[in-house]
């Protein structure tokens, strides 16, 4: 690793650390990660950055502490027991620890483009693509443009479930590692899609990420075996859409 990636990772650290200080007290940080919370503030302030040692012990013991799947479930609870995958982007301290958490994940993946269906998923993708360094594809549900070229992807199945959805040609090319990103999967259909957008642009799927994931139905309707996911529920629930 060389200086420039050492110091990317000690701002990572500083990074985890000021958005898990929204959800855990300074305190019971400074216990499981040993370190004095005078230190700790200062870290978090930006007044000093940990040592390339110190940031690698910060960035695991966080990953190990923070119960991410509990503090998404808890922000996604909506009226009535509902569950709305957006709410838990919409705070920026949440939607950093799920950022660096999927790169994390992807760490050792060559990723050139994040393929994202039009929907809140996009605040998902676009905060990844911040730390991976990777181009943000939004699949649109309809044309914007008559006079574009577009790479289009048709699912149908009844009794009432339609999926369309276009991006224009050559925003994904043959030579690109494409990951997918969604809030959530359902059904699978339209991951169904966006793996047919991958194929037909030519490229490799690296993967999928999904904030949550529930049931096992969408592994049949879109063929992919597996999904990096935050939560996993294997019951459906009520979901607003």
């Amino acid at each position: 690793m060389n200086k420039l990636e050492k110091t990317n990772r000690r701002i990572l650290a500083v990074q985890m650390l000021r958005a898990a200080r929204r959800f855990y007290k300074l305190v019971y940080l400074s216990e499981v990660l040993g370190i004095d919370p005078s230190v700790l503030s200062r870290y978090a302030t930006g007044q000093t950055l940990p040592s390339y040692e110190q940031a690698v012990k910060i960035i695991h013991v966080l990953r190990e502490r923070i119960n991410l799947p509990s503090l998404v479930l808890r922000e996604a609870e909506g009226p009535n027991g509902m569950i709305d995958p957006s709410l838990p982007l919409m705070d920026k301290n949440l939607l950093t620890l799920i950022a660096i958490e999927f790169y994390l994940r992807l760490e050792g993946r060559r990723v050139s483009k994040i393929l994202v269906p039009e929907t809140s998923g996009v605040v998902l993708a676009t905060a990844i693509s911040m730390y991976v360094d990777a181009d943000v594809i939004v699949a649109r549900k309809r044309k914007t443009s008559p006079h574009l070229r577009w790479i289009e992807a048709h699912v149908t199945a009844p009794p009432n479930i339609n999926r369309s959805f276009y991006v224009p040609y050559n925003s994904i090319r043959r030579r690109d590692r494409v990951v997918i990103v969604d809030d959530f999967v359902r059904s699978g259909y339209t991951l169904s899609s966006m793996v047919r957008i991958i194929e037909e642009a030519g490229a490799s799927l690296e993967g999928v990420l999904s904030l949550i994931v529930f049931g096992e139905e969408w592994r049949r309707v879109s063929g992919v075996r597996d999904i990096d996911a935050i939560v996993r529920i294997g019951e459906a629930i009520k979901l607003p859409r």
